[in-house]
């Protein structure tokens, strides 16, 4: 209901970030790096997973939707409507209203007191799928790496494809994008 009151009160929020002052933001495009992301390229394990459950089920966990969304906005800077465009394409429960409040939730540019919201996937990747049961699942190379391994493509080879970016870079990278 709180998604559906904001677009009736502020229908403008479906094409504008709704807090105005982030409504600066110089996003990133559509490009190389968004086509990894959108395939399941991304060299992290947990976000290539989710877009790969995304593209063979047309479903995915909510937790998956933060983590992917917010890897595509804070690690690759790019626009939160071109990831609710790609979302709009293959979910089978897309709602409109639902889908861009959580894609700007996930941006960090909603009606949410809390500034930057920034996931690390390293961190996310060995929280919520301790054993790597989801990413092996969906990532079938990977069955045989070491579980640790899996959870931090940063500071281990794997025999897969490399991360297109270094978290740790990009997170300084993002908060300096939100500042103002």
């Amino acid at each position: 209901e709180f998604w559906q009151h904001i677009a009736h009160y502020f229908p403008e929020t479906k094409q504008l970030e709704f807090q105005e002052k982030r409504r600066h933001i110089t996003w990133g495009q559509e490009g190389e790096n968004f086509e990894k992301w959108c395939v399941g390229e991304t060299g992290y394990p947990i976000v290539d997973a989710a877009m790969k459950q995304l593209l063979e089920t047309n479903r995915m966990h909510g937790r998956a939707r933060m983590i992917v969304a917010s890897f595509l906005t804070k690690d690759l800077h790019i626009d939160w409507r071109l990831g609710e465009k790609h979302f709009k394409k293959y979910l089978l429960d897309y709602d409109e209203n639902v889908n861009i409040g959580n894609w700007q939730w996930s941006a960090s540019v909603w009606a949410d007191p809390k500034p930057l919201r920034i996931f690390n996937p390293i961190l996310q990747s060995e929280k919520f799928d301790k054993q790597a049961t989801f990413i092996k699942k969906y990532l079938p190379e990977l069955e045989w790496e070491n579980i640790e391994s899996v959870h931090n493509p940063l500071e281990n080879t794997l025999f897969y494809t490399n991360p297109i970016v270094d978290h740790r870079i990009e997170t300084n990278k993002a908060r300096e994008l939100y500042k103002g």
